[in-house]
């Protein structure tokens, strides 16, 4: 009984550690919104960390300056999560659809989000 115990748990492991892995590198990152569309790269770390690149935009309504914000992230089967390191602030987005290389996530009911590999 404790192998069978201890066999499932180094699967669930193994399983998180690939949804993980599978994310890491360069993404290009689309929000689409009611007030529009912003655009960006992620990058994330196989060691959990990452950074969001946006140029500025002006006419954009979130976040029209240029930015470079250092995050922490993790994964699982139904959610990415994006924690600001500088203060906080987590967004956790609903995957909808994932490929290699792409994946479509959501935010509350009004924000969709597009992840496509670079």
């Amino acid at each position: 009984m404790k192998n069978i115990l201890l066999l499932s748990l180094l699967l669930v492991a193994c399983s998180d550690a690939n949804l993980d892995s599978g994310l890491t590198g360069k993404w290009r990152i689309t929000w689409i919104m009611n007030e529009g569309i912003r655009t960006g790269d992620l990058i994330l770390n196989n060691n959990n960390t990452g950074e969001i690149h946006l140029q500025k935009d002006a006419k954009s309504a979130v976040l029209p300056d240029a930015e470079n914000i250092k995050i922490k992230w993790s994964c699982s089967n139904d959610d990415l999560t994006l924690t600001r390191i500088d203060n906080s602030f987590i967004l956790n987005y609903q995957i909808k659809n994932r490929t290699q290389n792409s994946i479509d996530l959501s935010f509350v009911s009004d924000i969709n989000i597009l992840l496509r590999r670079q």
